[in-house]
């Protein structure tokens, strides 16, 4: 099961793979089967520092398996397992041949089509110059590379199948396909046999970028770019196959290029070498990670030095947890889905820490209380200093909207364990690291969690405003908003945030009566707001099991010289047809939402049960 992570969402599935080193144990399959993030069996709160996932072999033998690699742009990663956990088969390897892919070359894909054991597509090879397929906005998307395309008709199930040759070699691995049509698209082995070569020889996989996205467009178009005539036909004499040129589709603000390469620019040479196609460009870059490389450009043939970054350095290998979100530095997809520089607190799940506030999914953290947060080690080394329900002040924005928004936010050190997790390809597994809360905060640790509290000095004091007739101004002190936020899923109830409006009815104790559809239960974070201005915590103490009813306390000494007064309680009970009034506070959307008093009068129509929905 994956956890939310980068672009990934929570989920389980099957896809294919195939020994590719049997002495090893290393399985090749699709870089989203392996996926960015951790693989996990149980719930995100429960996270294990290992990784769950099983291969099965035809014999249905099922090996426990852990990956080593995935490529940070390119539709590929590793699996590992152990040898000796297969018992009852041999286990032969499939080669890896890039070189014999071409035109017209009759394949087969080998994979578990549509959830079947074993299906066997065939087709013929069409092109070998495929623009990468595009899965959608803010997903996931490979680029700097060409994709093979045949009608094989393949579909889920399949990714990460073998493309075979006639003679039984991998030519290529399935990714994908067109919905509706028959025509899938696979993968070049090129990069891939070079990543397997450096992990089989105990080496790391370097990849290098200068965080561009290029385009392959044919010579008619390159020629409206500006491509010089002498240009061109020295292509055309060097490659005498060759039908067009790289061009510059994107490049990532702040990025090695952002101010030298230009959307249009047709790519001439790298490093004075001719360049034409992604595989010798991605060569070049491999090589020349932490070093300088010039490129020379067409139309005015400009040539620029920029140095080149460690293509691993801008893909997030790491994540921290806190209230059960999950936040994680930007990665180079995304960055490139939404035109920013990588590297900033993102947000792959808000958890009980960050939708208690509205601060969604994809969302990008600019700064808390003021302090900048460009990265993610800036945003966990001022966190590691909050106590738990400490009020604090994010900046953010989201990527579908640049405009910056503004949240107080109540950190969570209750719940959820706030802990860091750093990825480890040599051991397939995620290394936790956990942060204990700041010493002087007594609410964590003891029986009091909801009241500890009591010892942090008055919050304000604020004044309540007159109603608009004598009812309303009857009540107007003993009225207060109750927030009741349950971080967990629990009798059948899911995680969410409820708001309500509560009667204060012993101001010296602080205890405020509510209904249930507001407090649900007595497992969740309470806050209770007077006069639309203080807002402070509150601990459950009473929850009815069957009428609806709950009690909450909160510490009076917090509210200063607030003039709240106990309600006043009838003591005889109501009969049908008797009046009167409805009173309560009717709140705007949000937590920091204005509440208004209100009041309407009427007649009791009847005193029997009702059936009332779950919360």
């Amino acid at each position: 099961m994956w956890q939310f992570f980068d672009t990934e969402s929570p989920g389980n599935g099957s896809a294919t793979g195939f020994v590719v080193d049997a002495e090893r144990g290393i399985i090749l399959t699709n870089r989203h089967v392996v996926g960015p993030g951790p693989i996990v069996r149980a719930p995100p709160l429960f996270l294990s520092v290992g990784q769950d996932a099983e291969a099965v072999f035809q014999n249905n033998e099922e090996v426990r398996v852990v990956p080593i690699y995935r490529d940070p742009v390119h539709d590929f990663g590793f699996f590992q397992f152990n040898p000796a956990d297969v018992k009852h088969m041999s286990v032969p390897s499939l080669r890896l041949e890039p070189e014999k892919a071409y035109v017209g070359t009759d394949i087969r894909v080998v994979g578990n089509d549509a959830a079947e054991k074993l299906a066997i597509a065939s087709g013929t090879l069409a092109r070998l110059d495929r623009d990468a397929p595009n899965y959608g906005f803010n997903n996931y998307n490979d680029f700097n590379t060409f994709y093979y395309q045949a009608s094989s008709g393949t579909t889920g199930g399949s990714s990460g199948s073998p493309v075979l040759n006639h003679d039984g070699d991998a030519i290529a691995l399935n990714a994908g396909g067109k919905i509706g049509t028959s025509a899938s698209f696979y993968l070049p082995l090129d990069r891939v046999k070079r990543a397997l070569n450096l992990i089989c020889e105990g080496k790391s996989v370097p990849r290098g970028t200068i965080q561009t996205v290029f385009h392959y467009k044919p010579f008619d178009e390159v020629r409206r770019l500006g491509v010089d005539p002498a240009t061109e036909a020295l292509v055309r004499s060097t490659f005498p196959l060759e039908t067009g040129m790289l061009t510059v589709a994107e490049t990532i603000p702040g990025g090695p290029s952002s101010n030298k390469l230009q959307p249009g620019d047709v790519l001439v040479r790298v490093n004075g070498e001719l360049i034409t196609r992604f595989v010798p460009l991605e060569s070049i870059l491999d090589d020349y990670v932490g070093k300088e490389l010039q490129i020379e450009r067409s139309g005015e043939l400009v040539t620029h030095t920029m140095d080149v970054q460690d293509l691993h350095a801008v893909t997030p290998s790491r994540f921290m947890e806190i209230g059960g979100a999950v936040i994680n530095p930007l990665s180079y997809q995304q960055a490139r889905n939404h035109a920013m520089s990588p590297g900033a607190p993102y947000v792959a799940d808000p958890g009980y820490f960050l939708q208690r506030s509205r601060i969604g999914r994809g969302a990008i953290i600019h700064s808390v209380n003021g302090i900048q947060t460009p990265d993610l080690e800036t945003l966990k080394n001022y966190m590691m200093q909050c106590r738990d329900r400490e009020r604090i002040v994010v900046k953010f924005s989201k990527l579908t909207d640049r405009s910056e928004k503004v949240e107080v936010v109540h950190v969570d050190r209750r719940w959820f364990p706030f802990c860091e997790y750093v990825r480890d390809d040599k051991l397939g597994t995620w290394h936790c690291e956990r942060f204990e809360p700041p010493s002087e905060d007594a609410s964590v640790g003891g029986e009091d969690n909801g009241k500890a509290t009591s010892l942090a000095q008055p919050v304000g004091s604020t004044t309540t405003l007159p109603g608009k007739n004598p009812v309303e101004n009857k009540l107007a002190r003993s009225l207060v908003t109750v927030d009741f936020d349950r971080p967990f899923s629990v009798n059948s109830l899911s995680t969410s945030n409820y708001r309500g409006t509560g009667l204060v009815i012993d101001a010296a104790k602080g205890l405020v009566v509510v209904d249930r559809n507001t407090v649900t239960d007595s497992l969740g974070d309470a806050m209770v707001t007077f006069a639309s201005t203080i807002m402070v915590p509150a601990h459950v103490v009473f929850v009815h099991p069957v009428h609806n009813f709950a009690i909450v306390q909160y510490d009076p000494k917090l509210i200063g010289s607030t003039p709240i007064e106990s309600c006043q309680v009838a003591s005889t009970p109501l009969a049908p047809s008797d009046p009167v009034w409805l009173v309560g506070l009717m709140s705007s959307v949000g937590r920091s939402g204005h509440s208004d008093l209100v009041s309407r009068e009427t007649i009791v129509s009847g005193v029997k049960w009702i059936g009332l929905p779950m919360p």
